[in-house]
């Protein structure tokens, strides 16, 4: 009987299938049928497009990648290219046989040579990877591979594992992503600085600061809360090494933070921060000859350098062995500046090179240190070891100061420093001073003066002191800064940075709506922040849920700020919603006076986004306010775009 049942069960259940298989074919026949398998195929592309964007979850802008954490098997790969671009030297590389690989650079941080954060020296990666037949020395390449293949184990073995340990013996439990943060800190700074070098020891920080269902923004937001105590007390810090301030590690501490809270990776593609890397020119003369002493004296101030005879061509080469004598660096800084293209070790040779050399020119009978010019080479004759002759070179860099690597302490001591040049001058025989042709004025402002068709005397009858350059490159620029001083314009070397323009460049004929920005020179007006304050010495104006600015060319109050209740009617910028641009910056006094309708409007230096703007000037936020810092109204500071 039980067989007789079930039979006929399958039997039931059967013809069931096959009539409704039969109903659901004829449905599909009718026009409604054929609009349901138009929305299942929408359906299906729909969720196909939406799979192809998680599964590649990395968008670039300008010269940086971002990503959300991936919590596939990507998640490590992920991980070594974040600390790889955060530690430096992640650039790609193509060898002899097209191979990808990664340069062996110099950490100017750590004093030591290394491989994207894998230090040969303190962490021994030279003898392994030397071991496999690699050559270790700065500028070698390794396959990106064999590098990475070691580079996890090391991540995995020697930080993340103990990362994970420490915080489970502590009672906390975080994310994958959040290990990863905490992991990128202690490749960085060691296990146990991970955890404590900073004002507040981290796992009791995060239990008194961190509540995870209110902190934690994965997949809600991009960006971290720069304000929150966790980093503000904890994970800020390291920002220094060894005594001196990197910007890059407080770069790298706010992208630890943008991971521990975000779950969001962005890294640089072609940058090698934190490493102390010379970019030379091509020739032909150009580069600043103050500013360039400056970077290179000061990396040897740092390193310790010693006054000894090994004659290292290059100041590269130098980084090795960390010596130098004086005609070797005034070489180095020349060589850096393209003004020459050998090194000699000697002051003689280098003598008869620079009276030999068309960028130069030989100043004659200096009586008096106001004859003098910062930047000058100096040339001194006297007695040594070899009989009398030229012994001595050095940089003047104004006011009594120099440039010095005349002896160990004069390498090791911060320079420029304090010479009685007057008495030098009446008591040792100065015998020569070389001058760069047209020398007086920084020789990159003066290239920006002469490419903009502006002259110096133009800025002396504006008054002008402070002076930013603009110059653009397509969509991006190179922001300088020049300050007035009593010996000339000087480069504040500290406040060069990357930024951006309008979406279509620059422009000699702007006009509303064209997304560029205004070519030529303009006043620096008021400055504007959202929230907080800035530092400045220019007048203020604080952006509130009222403030505009007026962009329509059919408004009395065109290219205006305007505070209050704007009539319906007129188009402007509502400056509060604008974020984070609108955070600090100040206005440029383009179509200022007169104000010319349609000339274009709302033309300001702002926080950028890494991307191109709607003709404004653009640069990271702790830029801008270094600059709103430094600018200040009595100084008539301009800006120059070119």
């Amino acid at each position: 009987m039980s067989d007789i049942l079930k039979k006929g069960t399958d039997y039931l259940k059967n013809r069931g299938k096959e009539a409704l298989k039969k109903a659901f074919m004829t449905f599909l026949k009718t026009p409604y049928g054929r609009i349901f398998l138009g929305i299942v195929a929408l359906l299906l592309i729909t969720i196909i497009i939406i799979m192809a964007i998680m599964g590649n979850n990395e968008t670039s802008t300008g010269d940086t990648t971002e990503g959300m954490y991936s919590s596939s098997e990507e998640q490590w790969s992920q991980l070594i290219k974040f600390i790889g671009c955060m530690e430096g030297g992640a650039t790609i590389y193509k060898n002899s046989s097209g191979v990808d690989c990664y340069k062996v650079i110099f950490d100017g941080a750590a004093g030591n040579p290394g491989i994207v954060g894998l230090d040969f020296v303190a962490g021994g990666y030279g003898s392994y990877f030397s071991g496999l037949g690699y050559d270790i020395s700065v500028g070698a390449l390794i396959p990106v591979d064999v590098v990475n293949k070691k580079k996890e184990e090391a991540i995995i073995k020697e930080y993340y594992d103990p990362i994970v340990s420490r915080c489970s013996s502590a009672g906390i439990e975080l994310t994958q992503y959040q290990y990863f943060a905490l992991t990128s800190r202690a490749f960085n700074c060691g296990v146990g600085g991970a955890f404590t070098s900073c004002d507040e020891e981290f796992t009791s920080a995060y239990k008194k600061y961190w509540n995870k269902s209110r902190d934690d923004k994965y997949g809600k937001s991009q960006n971290p809360d720069l304000t929150h105590n966790l980093y503000t007390r904890c994970l800020r810090r390291p920002n220094s090494s060894r005594g001196t301030y990197y910007s890059a590690l407080a770069h790298r501490r706010e992208e630890e933070f943008r991971l521990f809270q975000c779950g969001w990776y962005k890294w640089y593609n072609e940058i090698d921060e934190g490493f102390l890397e010379s970019s030379h020119s091509s020739g032909g003369g150009g580069g600043n000859i103050l500013e360039t002493a400056a970077r290179i004296h000061k990396y040897m101030e740092d390193h310790k350098y010693v006054y000894d005879g090994y004659y290292a061509n290059t100041f590269e080469d130098s980084k090795k062995y960390r010596a130098c004598v004086c005609a070797s660096f005034v070489s180095w800084v020349l060589i850096d500046c393209g003004y020459i293209n050998v090194c000699y070790h000697d002051c003689g040779n280098l003598d008869n090179l620079l009276a030999a050399n068309k960028n130069f020119e030989r100043i004659n009978n200096i009586k008096n240190v106001n004859q003098l010019k910062p930047g000058d080479i100096l040339i001194y004759e006297g007695y040594w070891s070899g009989g009398y002759g030229r012994v001595h070179t050095e940089i003047y860099a104004g006011n009594n100061t120099i440039y010095n690597a005349g002896s160990t302490n004069a390498l090791q001591r911060k320079n420029p420093y304090y010479k009685d040049m007057q008495y030098t001058i009446n008591n040792k025989p100065v015998t020569r001073v070389y001058r760069v042709k047209g020398g007086g004025t920084s020789t990159t402002l003066a290239s920006f003066l002469k490419n903009a068709n502006i002259s110096e005397e133009t800025l002396e009858k504006k008054g002008a002191k402070q002076l930013i350059v603009v110059n653009s490159k397509g969509i991006k620029a190179d922001v300088t800064f020049f300050e007035k001083q009593n010996s000339g314009w000087k480069q504040e070397t500290g406040l060069t940075c990357k930024g951006f323009v309008g979406r279509n460049g620059t422009t000699s004929s702007p006009s509303e709506g064209k997304a560029a920005t205004p070519k030529g020179l303009y006043s620096i007006g008021d400055a504007f922040y959202q929230q907080k304050l800035p530092q400045t010495h220019l007048n203020t104006f604080p952006i509130t849920d009222k403030t505009y600015w007026v962009d329509d060319p059919n408004s009395k109050y065109y290219n205006t700020k305007y505070v209050g209740d704007l009539p319906s009617s007129v188009h402007a910028e509502r400056m509060w919603e604008i974020k984070p641009q609108y955070k600090y910056g100040f206005v440029i006094n383009y179509n200022m006076s007169p104000i010319v309708k349609g000339k274009g409007s709302a033309i300001f230096f702002h926080v950028s986004v890494n991307s191109a703007t709607g003709g404004c000037v653009a640069v990271g936020e702790n830029m801008v306010c270094n600059y709103l810092k430094k600018l200040d109204k009595s100084k008539k500071p301009y800006i120059l775009i070119i």
